[in-house]
């Protein structure tokens, strides 16, 4: 049992003298790790914001063409004395009308890349697009849909899960956002840029494991490497302490044994 000690003492000093290698090991992991994160987290926040904000400019750019385009069909006379039944009285000469801006309505949306469909109807005849045929009654059904805000212009889309987002919603302010964020349980970076003066924004989310890709390998790496030194400090440690007591017991063996003198 005194041996046995004596082995066990041996061997828990030389795992002890190891351990603080170990220790320096994972300290380095973990400084290496908190700043790995830190300076990505600052790029991507740079970065992304840099992009955010030129596809805020260039979407910018596309809605002054929509604007512009808009603005030049309410001015339209054409437009304008179609849809007053100006022509009411002679049919051959209105569907001559409504087939010259149907034919303008087509021209105009394939014109631009940031224009999809152009669709034109009003309470009197039939109404245009470019996306297809507008059933009859259609103008009721808008109208009852989105009541008298359509008059000025309304934003018919919604994203119903993130719309109810408190950081989104705070995003409306027209300010620049950048900051992080919590969504479905899990940490993204939200950055949001407005979009000149049209009272729409450009908003991203860009979730922290994607940012944070190099770093988490940073941190693997230094868990596995922290396992494997742990476990060949304490091999090492007990091959030395056996070895070690080893020899100590043969020199106490043979000290103990009875000298000859000469």
């Amino acid at each position: 049992m005194k041996q046995l000690n004596k082995l066990n003492s041996i061997a828990f000093k030389l795992i002890s003298g190891f351990m603080v290698v170990v220790v320096l090991i994972i300290v380095l992991g973990a400084v290496s790790y908190n700043s790995s994160s830190s300076a990505m987290l600052k790029s991507y926040k740079q970065n992304m914001a840099g992009t955010v904000n030129a596809t805020a400019t260039y979407l910018n750019l596309g809605m002054s063409q929509i604007h512009a385009e808009a603005q030049k069909i309410t001015e339209d006379s054409d437009y304008y004395n179609y849809y007053r039944g100006a022509y009411k009285g002679n049919k051959p000469q209105e569907y001559m009308l409504w087939s010259s801006l149907y034919n303008s309505a087509q021209s105009a949306a394939s014109a631009s890349d940031f224009i999809m469909a152009i669709s034109i109807f009003g309470d009197y005849g039939d109404g245009i697009s470019s996306a297809g045929t507008l059933k009859p009654g259609f103008y009721d059904t808008f109208h009852k849909a989105h009541g008298e805000n359509a008059e000025d212009g309304v934003w018919i889309s919604s994203h119903e899960e993130l719309d109810s987002q408190d950081f989104y919603k705070n995003a409306a302010s027209g300010k620049p956002v950048s900051t992080m964020v919590k969504y479905n349980k899990k940490n993204y970076l939200f950055i949001c840029s407005p979009i000149a003066d049209t009272g729409s924004n450009v908003c991203c989310l860009v979730p922290e494991k994607v940012m944070l890709k190099q770093a988490y390998e940073i941190r693997n790496m230094t868990v596995g490497i922290t396992i494997v030194a742990i476990i060949v400090a304490i091999l090492v440690a007990l091959f030395l302490a056996f070895n070690m007591h080893r020899a100590i017991s043969m020199l106490s063996a043979y000290w103990k044994k009875p000298q000859m003198a000469i």
